[in-house]
């Protein structure tokens, strides 16, 4: 009994021994209502470049809206580098014919500075999200160079570490 005791007022590292009470801050149980229409005027009306959801207040939310004129740079400097976000981005590009067309990109954003809590509440959370975001191509990642290798922007680095000698 002493022992549990003695656990129970022992001073914790984090807090400094003053009693806190955590929420999961990342879970979700539904898209807000402006998701679905801000999402729209991307896709249908081309009136912006992107769109950064973030969870707060147990509801995915709109969290930043980039003018049509924004560049790819202007994306990820907007991405946090210590919490997780979704986004959806509008990119434009000619294919090898000439002709001009537009790709739509559901980014997952897990850096690894994020807690682990947080990664896992997103992840949990992403079908409420991608239900509304259709007609997007899917991307996970966790730092910005495998966003532009996702949506395309850059080619990705060879893999180097190979399983097999013979290669």
């Amino acid at each position: 009994i002493m022992a549990a005791e003695a656990k129970q007022t022992e001073a914790h590292l984090r807090t400094a021994g003053e009693v806190k009470e955590f929420k999961n801050r990342a879970s979700a149980i539904g898209a807000h209502d402006d998701c679905f229409e801000t999402y729209q005027q991307l896709k249908v009306r081309r009136r912006h470049r992107y769109i950064i959801f973030k969870i707060e207040d147990d509801y995915i939310q709109v969290e930043t809206i980039g003018p049509r004129e924004a560049t790819a740079e202007d994306f990820l400097a907007q991405l946090p580098n210590a919490d997780c976000r979704y986004a959806v981005f509008d990119r434009e590009f000619r294919t090898h014919d000439g002709r001009s067309t537009n790709k739509l990109y559901f980014v997952t954003w897990l850096p690894v500075n994020a807690t682990s809590v947080a990664k896992m509440g997103y992840s949990h959370a992403k079908t409420l999200l991608r239900s509304v975001c259709d007609g997007t191509f899917d991307v996970n990642a966790g730092t910005g160079r495998e966003v532009q290798e996702g949506m395309g922007l850059i080619e990705p680095e060879p893999d180097t570490e190979s399983d097999y000698e013979s290669d």
